[in-house]
Formats: structure tokens, sequence, C-alpha cells
């Protein structure tokens, strides 16, 4: 009679085996559901036409867009979208930063699904087959256990919520959510194998405290390069929309006028550049003589605003010495000394240029440079009611701004300018022309002025500072 019973040789082996066989397995499994989690996260981030596989598989407003824009895929849920309450059409450019920050105030149930996998696969693929062996440390095979439980919990919540809220099948969700159930089998019956042989089997190389730290420290530079990798794409996408937003004539006029007005305290006696009579727009700009980004913002406006404008912007320089450049109130104190001599714009470009000197600067020979009185000069530096000047101007933004204020701050008709409207010239074109149109339809006459003393591209202009100075 033949015994076909398994021989005690073949047992070992199978039991050798399956370690090897399960890791392969459940290694495949989190592996695919990265890349499922990694695709439907680069759908959020940078629109389905980011990723082909959703792109194939869900066709456009199907229900792949159902479930990945609903408020159920982020975590914690976003707000309750009623009918009455559904997107318009965006008609200011702060409108549209606040939509994209109420867009992002969650976190993307994809990027979790992604963070999940992609520990799991590397907890696995670094600890090898020993994260599975019998013979393994019980406490730390309940580590991952702990985790794939609980995440299959939720892919049962978010099945159920596809079914039952959102009325609508993500198949791509689903094929991620099969891969967790996948993972799930193979770590309870490895765990079934190892209650009813907890003794059997030892482990060569069996896993360390210190191999297990160095595990999880690897998982979190992974992770948190996950994280930078889709937030740069998701900041990506945002700036493309913000500028093709700005790009547009008519969206930056929206936008320039639903800013709120801010009262300037604009005085007779200010440093300005002077604007012909009748209609004018007016221009304040705070800043200070150390401020980088301030000598970039005056080499665009005498190269590139002042021109459009035809001598009909009127531009007031004020003060805002920040309180992180050591060396702006003095020079601050400087230049109204200037100003004082007349001599204001010509100062205000030569501080800008020598900026880095300024801690070590000799005003006293600054003085003769522009030609102006040196005794008198560094007595108005020290005058109180210099000082008292510098003072009134930063009170003046901070009255405006508040705690946000900051340098180089520029107003157009009393609204705040942010830096990409400033920066871009459709915006000052915009403007220029619509002022244009204003004094023509009143028969007032455009350049050709005493006061158009910036043409494009001049040698009056050349005086500003480079940004690459």
């Amino acid at each position: 009679m033949t015994d076909n019973s398994p021989s005690p040789k073949g047992e070992r082996a199978s039991k050798r085996s399956y370690p090897h066989l399960a890791l392969a397995l459940l290694l495949l499994a989190s592996l695919t559901g990265a890349a499922l989690s990694a695709t439907l996260a680069l759908a959020h981030y940078a629109g389905k036409e980011a990723g082909s596989p959703l792109a194939g598989v869900c066709g456009p407003g199907g229900s792949c867009d159902q479930v990945l824009n609903s408020r159920w895929s982020l975590f914690p849920p976003g707000p309750a979208i009623s009918e009455a309450s559904a997107p318009v059409e965006t008609s200011s450019l702060s409108e549209l930063v606040e939509g994209n920050a109420a867009i992002s105030s969650g976190l993307p149930v994809a990027v979790l699904g992604l963070f999940y996998y992609s520990t799991i696969f590397l907890w696995f693929a670094v600890l090898g087959p020993r994260a599975l062996d019998p013979g393994f440390s019980l406490s730390f095979f309940r580590l991952p256990l702990h985790l794939i439980v609980l995440s299959c919990l939720g892919s049962l919540a978010f099945i159920g919520i596809m079914k039952f809220t959102i009325g609508a099948w993500c198949p791509l969700c689903l094929a991620s959510h099969a891969c967790n159930f996948v993972i799930l089998a193979v770590v309870v019956r490895s765990f079934l194998r190892q209650r009813k042989r907890p003794t059997e089997g030892t482990c060569v190389n069996p896993a360390t405290p210190r191999l297990v730290a160095a595990v999880v420290l690897l998982i979190s530079f992974a992770l948190l390069a996950e994280w930078a990798g889709l937030r740069g794409i998701g900041l990506a996408r945002d700036n493309r929309s913000l500028e093709a937003f700005a790009t547009s004539a008519a969206t930056l006029e929206m936008a320039y006028l639903d800013l709120p007005q801010h009262e300037m305290n604009i005085r007779d006696d200010d440093s300005m550049i002077q604007a012909a009579p009748g209609k004018r727009m007016t221009l304040v700009v705070f800043g200070d003589a150390e401020c980088p980004h301030c000598a970039a913002f005056d080499y665009l406006l005498y190269s590139e605003v002042l021109p459009l404008f035809r001598g009909h912007l009127r531009v007031v320089f004020k003060h805002f010495p920040a309180d992180q450049h050591e060396h702006a109130f003095k020079a601050a104190t400087a230049l109204e000394a200037a100003r004082i001599q007349g001599a204001f714009e010509k100062a205000h470009h030569k501080l800008f240029k020598r900026r880095a000197e300024l801690a070590d600067f000799d005003y006293r020979a600054f003085a003769g440079e522009l030609g102006l009185d040196p005794d008198r000069f560094l007595e108005d530096m020290a005058a109180p009611e210099t000082r008292d000047r510098i003072h009134e101007d930063k009170e003046t933004l901070l009255a405006a701004l508040g705690s946000k204020s900051a340098i180089p701050a520029v107003f157009l008709n009393g609204r705040l300018l942010d830096g990409r409207m400033r920066a871009l010239p459709g915006f000052w074109e915009s403007r220029a022309e619509a002022l244009r149109r204003s004094r023509t339809q009143y028969g007032l006459d455009w350049g050709n002025s005493e006061f158009d003393r910036f043409p494009k591209n001049s040698a009056a202009t050349s005086s500003a500072v480079s940004p690459s100075l």
C-alpha cells in the first residue's frame, strides 16, 4: 500500500518557501496599490490629464469625476456642497486664490493611500521574508498588522460611501482597495500560521530594534519626499491657473476693482513724481533703501510703468524701514534730508544702488555727491521732525494692513497690489489704457506734456536700479 502523505522533508520545504511566496504577493499588491494611489493623487493635484491610466479608465464627467470631486475625496471631508452653493465662474483674483485654498484645505484620501502602500512596501521589502516567517518577533509583526487592519476598515468605509452616499464607482479606487484586502489576507494567513506554530522555525538574522528603527526612518524620508513632490505639483498647477487668470486684461481689471481702498494720508510735501493736472492715478510706494525687492520694483516703475502713463501717474514715496533691515531707518532719514533740499529722487536711486554699503556709509560725502549742503543734510537727518515723519509713514501702512504689512507695499488709487499683479505688464497696460480712455472722453490730452519725462527705454530711466544690481 502506497503512502501518499507528504514527507517530512517536503513539508519543511513548503514551510520554508511560504514566506518567500507570501512576501512576493504582498510586495506586488502594495506596489500596485501605491501606483494606483499615485495616479489618483496626481489627478487631484494636477488634473486627470496628468495620469493616462485614469484618463483611459474614466471618461470626462464620469463616475471617477463624481468620486474625486466629492467632499469624501479629502480627509477630513470637505463641507457639503449643495446645488445652491455649486461652483460659479470666478470673478476676481482674490476669489480664485481663496477657492484654491479651500479646495486644498484637506488631505486627499489618495495621498493617504500612497503613504500607506509605500509604508507597507518599504517595511516588508527591507525586512524581507523574516517579516512573515513564524520565527519573527511577534511584537514587530503586529505593528504592520494593526495598520493593515485599520486601513482595510477604511477601505470598507469608502466603498460604502461610493455605493450609498456618492452613488458612483471609481474603478481605480476599487482596484486600490482590492490590493489592500490582498495584503490583509496574506498577513492574516501568516499570523495564523505563526499562532499555530509559535515555537517552530528560527528566523535567520531576526529583526532587531535597531533595524526596525532604520526601516521606520527610511519610511519617514520616503513619505516626506512623496509629500514634497505632490505639493510641488499642486502648487505648480495653482500657479498656472493664477497666471492664466492674471494674463487676461479683463480679469485683471475685475481683480483690481475688487480690492478694498485704503487711506494713504498723502502730504503736500511728500516725496513724489508729479503728474499732469486733471484725471490721473496715484501710486503710493512704501519701502526702504535696504530692501532688494523694493529696488527691483523701483526699476520696474521707472523702466516699464511710468512710460505707459505718459505723465498722468503721480507717484508718492513713503518710508517703511523694516525691522530686519538694520540700516534702513538711518537711510530713510537721509532720504528725508535729501527731500528737504529737493534731491529725493536722485538720492533714492543712489542709495538703492549702494544698499550693500549702508553699514559704514559716509552720509556727509553722500550729500556732497548730491550737490547738497552737507552740514544741513546731517542736521536734518538728526532732527526729531525727520524721525517723526518716518514713523507717521509706518503708522499709515500699519493702519491699512496691520500685521500683514510687508515691503514693497504698492497702492494704486488706494488699492494694495500684490506681487503677482504689480509684476505683470498686462495689469499696468490695462490701467493706463483705462485712464487714457477716461481722459479722452473728457477731452483731456494724453502725453506730450511737461510731465511726460519717462519715455520707454530712454536715458531718463537709466538711473533706476537694475534688478541684477
